[in-house]
């Protein structure tokens, strides 16, 4: 497997891009009073973390601990339609966060939205944060999630 392909690579690549790009136009003042719009762009990211932690809330309270089992099938119903939610938005989350370079290489190519190059760069990096920010989560509910 060529090695710029691996799922790792691209994910380094997106990340460095995203970071550069928001870095650059944080520097030249674009989206100066217009914190909305980024606020705004930051939804998928912040949606995708509510959905991920309400459910390991959810689940933790509704089971009275961590799942010692794999997999949906002994959740209740509720749990699994929560579940399938917010892997849904989670894996709407990477696919926006991994493709985000090649939007910001479109931003880039199109001389009217370099000025907004700032927008995309912030919802890349709203993906981003809240993909590490899952890290963060209890164990028994990363056991049971990434497993």
């Amino acid at each position: 497997m060529n090695t710029l392909l691996s799922p790792l690579a691209l994910a380094a690549i997106s990340v460095a891009t995203t970071a550069a790009v928001l870095v650059r136009s944080v520097r030249r003042g674009a989206g100066h009073g217009r914190g909305w719009w980024i606020g705004l762009t930051a939804l998928p990211g912040l949606l995708a973390l509510s959905a991920f932690y309400s459910l390991a809330l959810r689940m933790h309270s509704r089971l009275g601990g961590w799942p010692n089992f794999y997999g949906n099938e002994m959740l209740p119903p509720e749990l699994v339609t929560h579940a399938e939610a917010s892997l849904a938005l989670y894996s709407f989350l990477m696919l926006l966060a991994l493709g985000m370079p090649l939007v910001l290489a479109l931003f880039a190519l199109a001389p009217r939205l370099r000025p907004s190059m700032i927008y995309p760069a912030a919802c890349g990096a709203a993906c981003w944060a809240a993909f590490f920010l899952t890290l963060c989560a209890p164990a028994g509910f990363l056991h049971w999630c990434w497993d």
